[in-house]
């Protein structure tokens, strides 16, 4: 089995400092490539088990929707909004408790908004569950 490690408080810290820094170039989105199995939605996050990467809890609804039928995308967001551009979804925190995760209301996916859970292993890819997260690209289709 994987060394599993999820980030300690300085180390989440010094991510969200780092993304914040590298948003400030509205051409920096983040990239997070997701897979489907027989077993569902995984993010692909290294040092993490295929178990704790699984999209559940409303995340992997929002993952069939984005992928549209498909079983694996990329997807491109940011934790700092780019005024410039549309987004395909917003997701907006309502609940967090490190070491259990965080809940969204995801919005745009569909005509009446959802929950989304996401664990935290999210802290290896923001640093710390963000406020809000806009996703603007999946796949390379944009919000027209």
């Amino acid at each position: 089995m994987k060394n599993v490690h999820y980030l300690n408080q300085a180390e989440r810290e010094l991510k969200v400092a780092e993304l914040a820094e590298r948003q400030r170039d509205p051409k920096f989105d983040i990239e997070l490539r997701l897979l489907k199995d027989e077993s569902g939605w995984y993010a692909d996050v290294p040092n993490h088990t295929r178990g704790q990467n699984s999209m559940v809890s409303g995340a992997d609804t929002l993952c069939d929707r984005m992928a549209q039928g498909g079983k694996e995308i990329v997807v491109k967001f940011r934790t700092v909004e780019d005024p410039s551009r549309k987004t395909l979804f917003t997701m907006k925190r309502v609940m967090h408790l490190t070491g259990y995760g965080a809940e969204y209301l995801v919005m745009g996916a569909s005509s009446i908004p959802f929950p989304a859970y996401i664990c935290d292993v999210g802290h290896d890819v923001m640093g710390e569950h963000a406020p809000k997260i806009y996703i603007y690209a999946v796949n390379g289709r944009t919000a027209a």
